[in-house]
Order: structure tokens, then sequence, then C-alpha cells
């Protein structure tokens, strides 16, 4: 017993450093490559900027597409799989020859990599290996993405100032195969996993089922508002009369807020009522927005944005109440969904840039946004009101 829970607990270091490397590098990192790209192709921004929109279209395919297969096969052979397709993809980039095969490697390799090593299989191999203290692991786990972040980003900036790109992306596709390729096959179990029961094996199945929508219905909402604000907030800061130096600071306030947040609502999730944490969350995120709007300065933007970031501790309540509902053999299926569809908050920047456009100021736009929080709380309460997919006793 005590071997288990030990390898459990390493099972969770491993997945929290492969979405460090796949995310940190391939999602916070990708700004820092443009200009490079710029001066070596002669390319537009505009143009390469169609690598980042399709991996993100690529990634909301794979996530259902790939949900099943994660609950059904070996977890170290889909693993792998990811690993090379990171490396590959790094190794490819760094030698491409145009800005379209740069683009053509972004949006079709990549996007394997983070769905086969990154966030979903990290979210699913924790919700195998933990049933006590479940949503404590899972709001662990969720913190790969925000550490990704915060580590990656000035390390990748750092390197770009000592070597030209080529070199760094090989430098990172290097180490991420000595890192992340030997603990996967010492670590991660060779059989292929149990799914496909109740509902992760049929995907019209799973497609079909109300408990997947409303729980994505529910997480897109918040999701939104906050992703607008934070791609926002250069613009936002400008329009309040603040310096761009000040909204950078805000945004680091607002990852470790995440990070604590994310932490927090997992270990809570073992012991506290779902639905009181998910309305607290959505109070803390309509608190944040009225009182940026309201204050209307650099201080409120200061503040309020912090505070909406604590909304962000959804992502490991939907984690922990999809292991409830349908328990870790669906899991994979059941979040690969629920990502897709959450990936449409994607959009919202652009929204809430277009609101601003109409209305005048942002704080007009963000109010607005804050009516997806009705269709989002009522989605929740719906969600109550079906039984779980796979009855079984709270985690924990």
């Amino acid at each position: 017993m005590q071997a288990t829970r030990l390898r459990a607990w390493l099972v969770l270091g491993y997945c929290l450093l492969i979405q460090i490397l796949t995310v940190g590098i391939g999602t916070y990192s990708f700004a820092f490559f443009v200009l490079p790209w710029m001066q070596e192709f002669n390319a537009p921004r505009s143009e390469l900027m169609l690598a980042m929109s399709g991996f993100s279209l690529v990634v909301a395919i794979l996530s259902i597409l790939c949900g099943p297969l994660i609950d059904r096969k070996s977890a170290r052979v889909l693993v792998t799989i990811g690993i090379l397709a990171f490396v590959g993809g790094l190794i490819g980039i760094a030698l491409a020859p145009t800005a379209t095969i740069v683009i053509a490697l972004f949006a079709v390799v990549m996007p394997v990599s983070l769905i086969l090593s990154g966030p979903l299989m990290a979210q699913t191999l924790v919700a195998r290996h933990f049933t006590e203290k479940r949503g404590m692991a899972l709001g662990i786990c969720s913190l790969g993405t925000s550490f990704g972040g915060l580590i990656m980003a000035p390390l990748v900036t750092a390197l770009l100032g000592d070597y030209d790109w080529r070199t760094v992306l090989l430098m990172l596709g290097g180490a991420g195969l000595v890192l992340m390729l030997p603990p996967a096959w010492l670590l991660l179990p060779s059989k292929a996993g149990s799914g496909g029961g109740h509902h992760g094996g049929n995907l019209l199945q799973l497609m079909r089922n109300p408990s997947v929508w409303l729980m994505a219905l529910a997480y897109l909402g918040p999701a939104s508002i906050f992703i607008a604000l934070l791609h926002n907030i250069g613009a936002f800061a400008a329009d309040l009369s603040v310096s761009q130096q000040q909204a950078g600071f805000v945004v680091s306030a607002a990852s470790l807020m995440m990070i604590a947040a994310k932490f927090g609502v997992g270990a809570l999730a073992d012991r506290v009522s779902h639905t009181l944490l998910y309305f607290v969350l959505l109070a803390m995120i309509t608190l944040g927005i009225l009182l940026i709007v309201v204050g209307g300065n650099g201080w409120a933007l200061s503040i309020g944005v912090p505070i909406a970031a604590l909304s962000m501790g959804m992502m490991p309540l939907i984690a922990a109440m999809i292991a409830r509902r349908f328990g870790p053999e669906s899991f994979g299926s059941v979040m690969g969904v629920v990502l897709a569809i959450a990936s449409l908050s994607g959009l919202a920047p652009a929204a809430a840039g277009l609101l601003r456009e109409v209305s005048g100021s942002y704080g007009s736009a963000f109010t607005y946004l804050l009516a997806l929080l009705i269709p989002a709380a009522l989605s929740f309460v719906a969600l109550t009101q079906l039984p779980s997919a796979r009855p079984q006793p709270a985690a924990g």
C-alpha cells in the first residue's frame, strides 16, 4: 500500500514535469519566437499567427478524438508518442527552411504532443492513481500549466538572448527527450487502460450525455471572461492610463493567485460541497470585474484582476467532478470533450476587443461579458439535478 501511494505521488510529479515542458514551451513561449521568425523568413506577424490558430483548432479536435484512446490504451505508449512528437516537432521547426513549414509543424505535430503528453493525459493519469485525496492531487496537477508559464517563458527568453532561435529549439528538444522519456518508461503502466465502460468507449454516446455538456458550459463562461481580461489587459491598462510595466506586475500577481486557487480548490474539493465551491468562484470573478469597472483606475485593476484570477480554480473543481461522476476509467474521454468545448473561450478576447470598439470602453465590454455567467450558473444547477454516470462515494 505504501509503495502504491509513493508511486502515485511520483506519477503526479512526472505529470507536473511534462506539463511544464509541453505547455511552457509549446504555448507560453510561442510569442518569443515570433520576432526571430519574422526576421528570418521576412514573414508578416499575421501569417505566423496562423500557427497558433491552427494549433488551437487541432488541439480541440484531438481532445475529443484522443480522450477515449487515452482511457483504453497504454499510457506509456501514448506518452512516448507524445514526447516523440514534441521533440520531433521542435527539431523540425528548428530545421525549417520556410515560415510555411514552421506553421505546418506547429499546427499539426505540436498538438499531438500537447494532447498525449500534456494536461489531458496528466489529469487522466492522476485521476487513475489517486482515490484518497484525489481532488487535492488534481489541483496540484493543474498547477503544471501555470508553472510552465512561470518557468519556461523566462528561461526561453534568456536562452534567446544568448543563442539563435534554431539552436534554442534544438536545445529544448534534447532536454525534453532526456527529461521526459526515461521516467515515462519507469513510472507509467505498460498495460492498456481499463476505460471504455459507462461512457468512455463510445464517443457518440458520450456526446449525447447532458452531464458532459453542462460541465463544459459551466466552465466555459467564467473561463471566457478571465481569458478575455488577461489577453486585453495591456490595452485595458492603456485606457486607464496605467503603464505597461504595472500591467505586467498585475499579470504576475494574477498568475500567483491562479496557482493558489488551483491548489486550494483541489484540496477543498475532497471535503467541501462542489456546489458551494463553484458559486464562490463565480462570486470571485464577478467581484473582480466589478471592482475594475467601478474603480476605473490602476488600483482597481491591480486588485480586481488577481481576485478574478481566483476563479481559475474552476479547472481542478471540474476535474474532480468528472472523476466523481464518471470514474477514472472514463476520465480522459469526458475531460477531452470538456476541454474541446472550453477551447471556445479562445474567441472571448476578440469579442471583448469588439465590444470595446462598439461601446467605447472596456468597462462596458466586461460588464456585458458578465452575462456569460448566467448560462454557466444555470448549467451547473441543472448538472446537480442529474445522477452520476458512475455512482461512487465521495473521494477522500
